[in-house]
């Protein structure tokens, strides 16, 4: 479910309420809580975000938003025991709900759904530092879990979580990608800007949408944690180390690009050690540190995400024996000036060792940040310079505010939901936002309904009724409608396969007729070599789109195994797994045994009989 609140819609002039009505919606995305993850991909359109209650009031406090929502709940009982039978109605318990980054909207639902019998979290702080144990565990124990038992893995923190709290709840990837990214814009408004920000905006800005990529896109909670914690040293970091230089030192154009990938591999390989250090090995640690939350679950307490992060931040300041402290910046004398009596050295930041993309995946590429310099007298004989960069109250924000509160918007809970529940749940609210988008600059007769009080009751009565027939229309249809798209995918790759087979196995037939396949010369045996290669992996691709079997193209072993069992089910027998991958990888200089050759020939003339 997705809640979300905007002001604009509504008004009651010459009121104490003039100007400050807000419109709070609670919507459903079908599509995300009832089909599977392979079914989502075929339901596009199928079915409809749906706005099931909406509240509209001046004020959106957190006792607010808690009545609403525990009437709504209310509401799902009568209606469930009015329409299935009296003692069939259960108070809602959404399986997932996202929202903005207000903290009213989250404490209003907890406290809403929030069964009083059990020991769950009663506000987002109690919630944030759950979550933080509980993802922090799972991705301990994923490092020793095999691939076949990472969703029965997922569905025990999975359990875990709403065993603990009422629902699992994520602030919107947009809202939060946003918020850092301006940081350095609305941070202190417009006169409390901090003065290094104001000097070097345009670094701070690159900063900090760095920042916004790794917190948003990371895929795991303590490499994130890891991640950001480079940032904070940075930032922390008043004085860098450089060179002595003097009126004849050599200048360079840019840093020596050797420099920043060493570091990079460094602080590479810093992070993965900090990364495995904040995940919980031990089950002890984790069971003691989830019952202090709960001695007392009512009691206030700030939030303390930033206390997993101290460990990292103690080793890359080097205040731990025997570790060095991390390298984060290049300085290099620039240019001479003022008769030599004067230099100016530039400074590149390594902010990360790696590129993120969109889906979260990494590359090896430093991620560098440049244009900052210092002047300085020369000779410069001290060794050190003033980091331009260094910000206490950057510094601040980044632990104290983003990584402090890691658990309320971070994507492995997005991703262990999807892995346990077999589902495709996104990361953002989009299905509320595009509403509120509608409702405000599409909705043409939106200015005619709100006019008044009575015309905004029956508007939101046509809206409701409207909304609930074509969502039970998508209901009933949803299955047909995916079943007929699954088929026609099916239907095209197998068009495509069998056009494909007919020309390879025309280039094949082609290449035998010309004899030149049997001639024992390296070209030719390379040329028989890679024939029997394509006339293998033809009838593989033709047996697999027929669900015969299932096998990786990248993973040369998967393949052998399919292979290896053909071979079997025939009374004969294939080549060894080394040799299989040297025949693939194009290294194998002789000719393939017969036996091998039987075996791809029988399985070629299963799916091409003559």
């Amino acid at each position: 479910m997705g809640i979300d609140a905007t002001g604009g819609l509504f008004n009651v002039r010459n009121t104490p309420s003039d100007g400050k009505i807000q419109h709070c919606y609670l919507n459903i995305q079908c599509s995300e809580c009832i089909l599977s993850n392979e079914a989502s991909k075929h339901s596009r359109g199928v079915l409809s975000p749906a706005t099931v209650s909406e509240k509209i009031a001046a004020v959106m406090k957190t006792e607010n938003i808690r009545d609403w929502l525990t009437r709504v709940s209310d509401d799902v009982v009568i209606a469930m025991n009015s329409v299935v039978g009296r003692g069939t109605g259960h108070r809602l318990r959404p399986i997932l709900m996202k929202m903005d980054c207000a903290l009213e909207l989250m404490d209003g639902a907890i406290q809403a759904f929030r069964a009083p019998e059990c020991s769950q979290v009663a506000d987002s702080q109690t919630y944030n530092t759950c979550v933080i144990l509980i993802i922090l565990r799972y991705e301990a124990l994923k490092r020793h879990t095999l691939d076949g038992d990472l969703q029965l893995l997922a569905k025990t923190a999975y359990n875990q979580l709403l065993f603990v709290t009422p629902t699992i709840f994520k602030q919107c990837k947009s809202h939060v990608f946003n918020a850092i990214r301006e940081y350095p814009t609305n941070c202190g408004g417009r006169n409390g800007i901090p003065r290094e920000m104001r000097i070097w905006k345009s670094q701070f800005q690159q900063l900090f949408l760095h920042v916004a990529k790794v917190a948003t896109e990371g895929k795991s909670m303590s490499e994130v944690i890891a991640t950001l914690s480079v940032i904070v040293t940075l930032l922390r970091t008043e004085f860098l180390p450089c060179g002595i230089y003097s009126a004849t030192s050599e200048t360079a154009e840019h840093h020596p690009r050797h420099r920043s990938k060493s570091i990079a591999e460094a602080m590479d390989f810093t992070i993965r050690e900090r990364t495995d250090d904040i995940q919980i090995d031990s089950q002890e640690e984790y069971t003691e540190r989830m019952r202090e939350e709960f001695d007392d679950v009512h009691r206030k307490r700030p939030f303390s995400g930033h206390t997993f992060a101290t460990r990292a931040l103690d080793a890359m300041r080097g205040n731990v024996a025997g570790i060095d402290p991390l390298e984060i910046a290049i300085p290099y004398l620039k240019r001479v000036t003022n008769s030599g009596r004067s230099g100016v050295i530039n400074i590149c930041y390594v902010l990360s060792p790696y590129a993120i993309d969109e889906n979260g995946s990494k590359t090896d590429s430093p991620q560098l940040l440049g244009g900052v310099f210092v002047e300085v007298e020369l000779p410069h004989a001290s060794g050190v310079i003033r980091n331009p960069l260094y910000s206490t109250v950057a510094a601040d924000y980044v632990l104290m505010q983003l990584m402090n509160r890691i658990g309320l918007w971070c994507q492995p809970i997005i991703d262990l939901s999807n892995v346990a529940l077999d589902a495709n749940i996104f990361p953002c609210n989009n299905s509320v936002e595009g509403f509120i988008r509608w409702e405000k600059n599409d909705n043409l007769d939106l200015s005619q309904d709100v006019r008044n009080v009575a015309s905004l009751i029956d508007k939101k009565w046509r809206d409701s009724v409207g909304m609930g027939k074509l969502l039970a229309n998508q209901l009933i249809m949803v299955s047909t409608v995916i079943q007929r798209r699954e088929k026609r995918k099916a239907d095209k790759v197998r068009k495509a396969m069998r056009e494909l087979a007919k020309t390879k196995k025309g280039r094949l037939d082609k290449s035998q007729d010309d004899g030149m396949v049997w001639k024992k010369t390296p070209g030719t045996i390379k040329a028989k070599l890679h024939a029997d290669r394509e006339r293998m992996m033809t009838a593989l691709e033709i047996g697999r789109s027929r669900g015969d079997y299932q096998y990786d193209d990248e993973n040369a072993k998967s393949i052998h195994l399919v292979m290896d069992d053909y071979a079997r089910n025939i009374d004969s027998h294939f080549m060894a797994i080394d040799t299989f991958r040297q025949w693939m990888k194009g290294k194998r200089d002789n000719s393939l045994k017969k036996p091998w050759c039987d075996v791809i020939e029988h399985l070629y003339d299963k799916y091409f009989p003559e």
